[in-house]
């Protein structure tokens, strides 16, 4: 009896142990709509932050990637991104079946992966060593948990030194890259996370990552969308909101939600508890065509909803 059980319960984890390379990709989350939005050191004095966001998918050799846009202050591109992928902007990322994180970069890429290079093998473990940007072995040297906006999460960190240039960073599970740093005959280069959205949810500072202002800490009566100013508009926007004092103990959730003319979903700028007050949200299109958008807010049974016109 003793040996059946045993023979089920190595049956059984047969698809737990095949299944990591795809639980992998939870370590870079790769969706439209996400986006990440760094502080960025040089020699220890703050020199600016920058965004990067996932804005659509294209195919290469049949194969898709997620193409991502950076925008931002960070003024030293030398060593600014918090990825390895170089300054380069758009940028195309994948998570392969493997488990690995893969750029896409065209003829200058590895002759063993055409067409693209090794970011981080984020399904490795503890110790387990991977040649990153055909050239570099990077070593997995931390599995631990990672806290993060308040909650501990899996971590993959990686390291590599290759004659007077080293690097390291962290991948955090349903987050993603954290952290960075660099070091050269330049000076030291580092990234830190400071917010994110992650399948329409917000982390951490959403000041940084969606531009949210308290602009009146008078308490409204009502909840209240106000038309964006100014309207049409090239490329960006303002959006003003009321959240009054709810009448309950418990806080609604405050959803702001931007859609396109056939109701898909094109962005979520807020979605969380807020206290009362009004608040003040810029939105930039620069990745969308001309035209019609319509913005929602939602809190309890509260809704609204406000045309907009983007005009190139």
């Amino acid at each position: 009896m003793k040996t059946t059980l045993l023979v089920l319960l190595i049956f059984l984890s047969t698809p737990l142990i095949n299944s990591q390379p795809n639980d992998a990709a939870n370590f870079m989350p790769l969706q439209i709509g996400n986006a990440w939005t760094y502080s960025f050191y040089f020699n220890s004095s703050m020199n600016g932050k920058h965004k990067f966001t996932v804005i659509d998918t294209v195919s290469f050799n049949n194969i898709k990637y997620y193409k991502i846009v950076k925008t931002g202050t960070a003024a030293l591109d030398v060593c600014a991104n918090p990825w390895k992928w170089g300054n380069l902007s758009p940028i195309y990322l994948r998570n392969d079946t493997l488990g690995r994180l893969m750029q896409y970069i065209g003829s200058n890429a590895c002759s063993y992966t055409p067409g693209e290079f090794l970011i981080d093998s984020l399904s490795s473990k503890l110790n387990d060593s991977s040649k990153v940007e055909c050239l570099y072995p990077a070593k997995c040297n931390d599995t631990s948990s990672y806290t993060i906006f308040g909650n501990a999460r899996r971590r993959r960190s990686f390291y590599f030194v290759y004659s007077e240039y080293a690097a390291g960073g962290t991948f955090v599970y349903g987050i993603g890259k954290v952290t960075i740093g660099r070091y050269t005959a330049l000076g030291s280069c580092t990234n830190s996370l400071l917010g994110c959205v992650i399948n329409g949810i917000l982390y951490g500072d959403t000041s940084l990552v969606t531009g949210i202002n308290k602009i009146s800490t008078e308490v409204p009566s009502s909840y209240k969308l106000y038309q964006n100013y100014p309207n049409p508009f090239n490329p960006s926007t303002k959006i003003k909101y009321d959240v009054p004092q709810e009448i309950t103990s418990q806080k609604s959730d405050v959803r702001l939600i931007v859609y396109d003319v056939i109701g898909k979903e094109i962005a979520v700028l807020v979605n969380e508890q807020l206290n009362p007050g009004t608040y003040e949200v810029e939105w930039n299109a620069n990745h969308l065509p001309s035209g019609v958008y319509y913005c929602k807010l939602t809190a309890g049974e509260h809704a609204d909803t406000k045309k907009m016109l983007l005009i190139r």
